[in-house]
């Protein structure tokens, strides 16, 4: 039997977005923590206020370079874009040059990261880690995984969606028909409870997805029609039937009427 709405998983999306986050800041300062060690200059002072005042005047630039004799001498301190921060009498300075190159790679660290969760993994299983312990799995309409191609333009397009510090998605996806974020939109996917993964999403209140199930066939079926029926009156392809609760379609192959069985993810003869 189909889950009555297996989009309805709202809290659980919320839950698995947390968990993505944590694990890619973890990932993170897992990789900076040693390379901004390896950058880090320490300088010991007499006093706390000295060490302060020195990482202040870092901060902002101010004595970065001065004029002597008719050319540029660099002083004690460290040129411009430096970064300080002091603990009681000890300043810990990255140098310019430095702490430029480790925000260029805690950037593209944080993009590897999330790439590889949010686009290799989801698209070859259906699910970021988050995903997976939460139960949950994005799929395309007919209920197969994503694939590459709809992941990546869920997340392209998916940037509007953090708008405002994510209010933007969910504000859709608490009010659209399916859950759906504006990513979702526009690449046609769903986010669903596991357990509906397999079969056509079908979404109450709007109009039944005609596929079929691709793993069900295992290759593309010769002729998707059916004769004109009370029971079908969609004739290009799989429909929903109220009275079974069940998709049901006609297969010219086999030359009979056959219905989705959700329980063992195949199509099989039809009840009478």
């Amino acid at each position: 039997m189909p889950v009555a709405d297996p989009t309805a998983v709202m809290g659980r999306r919320i839950g698995a977005y947390v968990l993505d986050a944590v694990i890619g800041a973890a990932l993170l300062v897992a990789v900076l923590v040693p390379l901004f060690s390896s950058k880090l200059d320490t300088t010991t002072f007499s006093s706390d206020t000295a060490a302060s005042d020195y990482c202040s005047q870092v901060n902002d630039d101010t004595f970065s370079e001065f004029e002597s004799s008719g050319r540029t001498t660099r002083n004690e301190l460290p040129p411009d874009s430096s970064f300080c921060a002091n603990i009681g009498n000890k300043a810990y300075v990255i140098r310019g040059e430095e702490a430029n190159s480790l925000v260029g790679q805690m950037y593209l660290w944080s993009f590897i990261s999330g790439s590889l969760n949010t686009i290799v993994l989801q698209g070859l299983t259906g699910a970021t880690v988050g995903k997976f312990l939460f139960g949950l799995r994005t799929v395309k309409e007919d209920g197969s995984a994503a694939g590459f191609g709809k992941v990546i333009l869920r997340q392209l397009v998916g940037v509007v969606d953090g708008f405002c510090c994510g209010v933007v998605g969910l504000a859709v996806a608490f009010n659209s028909s399916g859950h759906r974020r504006i990513g979702d939109m526009a690449a046609s996917t769903y986010v669903v409870d596991k357990a509906a993964m397999g079969a056509p999403i079908q979404v109450p209140g709007s109009t039944p997805t005609a596929y079929a199930p691709a793993a069900a066939w295992g290759q593309t079926p010769t002729a998707w029609g059916a004769p004109a029926s009370p029971a079908n009156p969609d004739p290009d392809g799989p429909t929903w039937d109220p009275a079974r609760n069940a998709y049901i379609q006609y297969d010219r192959e086999v030359g009979e009427w056959v219905q989705w069985d959700d329980h063992q993810k195949a199509w099989r003869p039809i009840d009478q």
